[in-house]
């Protein structure tokens, strides 16, 4: 969990529908990263950790598929 190029997230509700702007490289030198691809499709899910609670609480998605300029894909990453 240490390490890495980073990554930069902006959310944002509108009209009941969430819009993620994630920012970084797709290809990094930095050690426990993992390059990405345009032409490839990458299954991933969401964790969300609530600490502010009585007891600790890990909320976990479905997988999800992430896709590049592909409407195919259940997450479509666009370039800005």
């Amino acid at each position: 969990m240490k390490g890495g190029q980073g990554v930069l997230f902006e959310a944002q509700q509108q009209v009941g529908k969430w819009t993620i702007l994630m920012q970084r490289k797709l290809k990094s030198d930095e050690s426990g990263d993992i390059d990405l691809a345009l032409d490839q499709v990458y299954n991933f899910g969401f964790a969300i950790h609530d600490d502010y609670s009585a007891s600790r609480f890990h909320h976990v998605s479905l997988g999800y598929k992430l896709g590049f300029d592909n409407e195919e894909m259940e997450i479509n990453a666009k370039k800005q």
